[in-house]
C-alpha cells in the first residue's frame, strides 16, 4: 500500500497535467490571446517553468556545496548567529546590541 498509493497520485497528476496542457492550447482557455495560434496560457505556464528551471540549475552551480550536502557549509559557529532572547518581556525578541 506504501507503493501503491504515491505511484497512483503520479499517474493521476500525470494525466491532469495532459489534459489541462492539451486544454491551454487552444487560445479559448483563457483570455482567448494567442501567440502563433498556441494559447497564452499555455505559453505563460511554459514560461514560467523554462524559468524556474533556468534559475534551478544556475543555482545549484553557484551554490554548490548546499546542493551537494543538503546545507550550507559555510563555516560560521552557531555562537556568530544573531541571538535571541525568548522572555516575555522583550518583545521583539531580539537582544539589544545583537543586531
Amino acid at each position: 500500500m506504501t507503493i501503491f498509493m504515491p505511484g497512483l497520485d503520479r499517474v493521476l497528476l500525470f494525466i491532469i497535467l495532459i489534459k489541462t496542457t492539451i486544454s491551454s492550447l487552444d487560445p479559448d482557455f483563457g483570455s482567448g490571446a494567442d501567440i502563433g495560434g498556441i494559447g497564452l496560457v499555455l505559453i505563460m505556464g511554459v514560461g514560467v517553468l523554462a524559468i524556474g528551471l533556468v534559475t534551478m540549475i544556475m543555482m545549484s552551480v553557484l551554490h554548490r556545496p548546499f546542493f551537494r550536502w543538503g546545507s550550507a557549509q559555510t563555516g560560521h559557529t552557531a555562537s556568530a548567529a544573531r541571538k535571541i532572547d525568548v522572555k516575555p518581556e522583550n518583545a521583539t525578541g531580539i537582544k539589544a546590541g545583537s543586531g
